[in-house]
C-alpha cells in the first residue's frame, strides 16, 4: 500500500513538472535589433545639427526637434524638409544669433533646447532650453517664452529632459546639475572647426578665455588621426583622460583630416598678445590652464586654453560623481515650479507612466533607471528601477504602453573596446518589472538620445552629433 502510494505521488509529481511552464533564467540574453544601413537620414540644413529630442504634434504632424543654434524647427515633409518653428529672444537681440547670418555659434550663446513635448489639449510645445530654462511657445510657434527659470530658491542651471502629463497638463523636467553646464570642451571643438572652415570666429565665452595657439610636433606616441586626445598638461592642473575626451564628440566628424592640416599651418597668427605695463599691482595668477592637442596624419596642433574653475563641460558631472540634479514639476495653471526630487547624478530623461502614477527618470551617471512615485502609498519616494548596459539619456514610452525606449549615449563597454557592431544604442525596458527586453545595436559611432516609436512600428531617433534625425522602420 505504502509503495503504491509513493509511485502515485511520484508520476503526480512528474505530470506537474510537464505541464508547468518553463521558468526564465536570470541571465537570459536580451533580444537585438540591427540599424546598419536601413536607418534613413532626414539631414538638417546647415549650419544646425545635434537633434537631441524629437516630438510630434496633437495632429501627429512633425517630427519638431531642438538643434545647435537654438532653434526648434519642424518637418514639412521631402519637398519642404525642416523649417524653423520656435526660437527665443537671443535670436532677435543678439547679432550672432540672427537667423539670415547662418552661422555655426557657440550654443550658449543663443541657447540650446532638448528635451521637448506637446501638450496635445491646448497644443502648446515644452522644451527645456540648457541655459534659458523651461520654455514654451504656442501651436502657431514664433517667439518662445520662459515659463521657469528657478525652482526652491536656486535658479536652473542645466534643463534636460521633459515630459507632459496629458490629463493635468503638469509639465516635468530635470535639472541635470547646479555646478556644470553644456559648455568648455564643446566650444573648444565649434571653435576649431569654424577655423578650420574660414566660416567666422568665434569670441571666447565670459567662462573661458584663449591665450595662445601653436603648432607641434607629433608626440611620441600620437593618438588616432583624426581623433581627439589629451596632451600634457601642468601638475596644477593634470590633463583630462583620454578616456574622457572619447566620450565627446569624435573630431573628425567635425572637421576632416586636410582641414587640421590647415589648421595647423595657420595657427601662428592668432598668438595672444602681452599684456602692457601698468604701475598698478600685478593680476592675480590665471586659473590653471589645460593642453587640448589636435592630431591629423604627421601634424599635430596644441591649443591652449584657460578656463575658470566653475568652468566645465556636461561631461564632467560623470567624472566627478557630481550629485545636484533634481526632478521638477511646472504646474501651467499657477506658474509654480516643484522640486520633486534633489541629490541626483546626472537626472536626464523623463517619462510618466502610463496609469499616471509614477515617473521613470533616467540618471546617466548611475546607468541606471528610477521610479519616482506621484501618487499612492509610496507618494514622493524615489526608488532604483532598472539597471542599464549603458548611460542612459531620453525616456520614452514605447508604442504598446509596456515597454519604455531608453536612449543610451554610450554602452558601458565603450571605453574599452570603442564602437563596435554590437554596441547598444538603445534598449527597450518593460514597465512592469524594469526587465531589458530588447536592445537596439549597429548604429555607428553616432550616439543616439532619443527613441520615439510611432504608429507601424517606425522609431524616430535623436542624436545629440548628427547633421540628422533617423528614421528606422521595424516590424517590432
Amino acid at each position: 500500500m505504502e509503495a503504491a502510494k509513493c509511485s502515485a505521488a511520484t508520476l503526480l509529481l512528474l505530470l506537474l513538472v510537464h505541464l508547468l511552464p518553463p521558468m526564465a533564467t536570470c541571465h537570459e540574453e536580451m533580444k537585438s535589433v540591427y540599424v546598419g544601413q536601413r536607418l534613413l537620414p532626414l539631414r538638417l540644413g546647415r549650419p544646425a545639427f545635434g537633434p537631441e529630442s524629437v516630438a510630434f504634434d496633437h495632429r501627429g504632424d512633425g517630427p519638431y526637434t531642438g538643434v545647435s543654434n537654438g532653434r526648434v524647427l519642424r518637418w514639412r515633409g521631402p519637398l519642404r524638409g525642416w523649417t524653423e518653428f520656435a526660437h527665443n529672444y537671443k535670436h532677435e537681440t543678439v547679432a550672432m544669433c540672427a537667423a539670415k547670418k547662418r552661422l555655426v555659434v557657440p550654443e550658449s550663446a543663443c541657447g540650446r533646447p532638448l528635451g521637448l513635448q506637446f501638450h496635445r489639449a491646448s497644443g502648446d510645445l515644452y522644451f527645456a532650453d540648457a541655459y534659458l530654462g523651461l520654455m514654451r511657445v504656442g501651436r502657431r510657434g514664433g517667439l518662445a517664452e520662459a515659463v521657469a527659470t528657478e525652482a526652491g530658491g536656486a535658479p536652473l542651471n542645466f534643463v534636460n529632459g521633459v515630459e507632459v502629463d496629458q490629463e493635468t497638463g503638469h509639465v516635468y523636467f530635470t535639472d541635470s546639475s547646479a555646478t556644470f553646464q553644456r559648455r568648455y570642451l564643446l566650444l573648444l571643438l565649434y571653435h576649431t572647426r569654424n577655423t578650420a572652415q574660414q566660416q567666422h570666429r568665434i569670441a571666447p565665452s565670459s567662462r573661458s578665455s584663449a591665450s595662445s595657439f601653436y603648432c607641434s610636433p607629433p608626440p611620441p606616441s600620437p593618438p588616432e588621426s583624426g581623433v581627439l586626445g589629451a596632451g600634457a598638461a601642468p601638475a596644477a592642473a593634470p590633463a583630462l583622460a583620454p578616456a574622457a575626451l572619447r566620450l565627446l564628440l569624435p573630431l573628425r566628424r567635425l572637421a576632416p583630416a586636410a582641414a587640421l592640416t590647415r589648421l595647423c599651418r595657420r595657427l601662428r597668427l592668432f598668438r595672444g598678445r602681452r599684456p602692457r605695463a601698468s604701475a598698478s599691482p600685478p593680476p592675480a595668477p590665471p586659473p590653471p590652464a589645460r593642453l587640448i592637442r589636435l592630431c591629423a596624419g604627421a601634424q599635430c596642433c596644441a591649443k591652449k586654453v584657460t578656463v575658470e574653475r566653475h568652468s566645465a563641460d556636461y561631461i564632467m558631472i560623470i567624472f566627478t560623481g557630481d550629485a545636484t540634479g533634481r526632478l521638477l514639476r511646472y504646474d501651467p495653471a499657477t506658474g509654480a515650479t516643484t522640486v520633486l526630487a534633489s541629490g541626483l547624478a546626472f537626472p536626464n530623461g523623463v517619462a510618466l507612466s502610463p496609469d499616471g502614477t509614477h515617473l521613470v527618470l533616467a540618471e546617466t551617471t548611475r546607468c541606471r533607471l528610477l521610479r519616482h512615485w506621484l501618487r499612492g502609498p509610496n507618494a514622493g519616494a524615489t526608488e532604483p528601477f532598472a539597471d542599464l548596459p549603458g548611460y542612459p539619456d531620453n525616456v520614452r514610452r514605447a508604442g504598446d504602453g509596456d515597454h519604455y525606449w531608453v536612449a543610451l549615449s554610450r554602452d558601458k563597454s565603450y571605453l574599452t573596446e570603442g564602437t563596435t557592431p554590437r554596441s547598444v544604442a538603445a534598449v527597450r525596458v518593460r514597465a512592469a518589472d524594469g526587465a531589458v527586453a530588447e536592445a537596439l545595436r549597429g548604429v555607428g559611432n553616432a550616439t543616439v538620445s532619443e527613441v520615439v516609436e510611432r504608429p507601424g512600428g517606425a522609431l524616430w531617433l535623436g542624436s545629440v552629433d548628427t547633421p540628422y534625425v533617423g528614421l528606422f522602420k521595424t516590424g517590432i
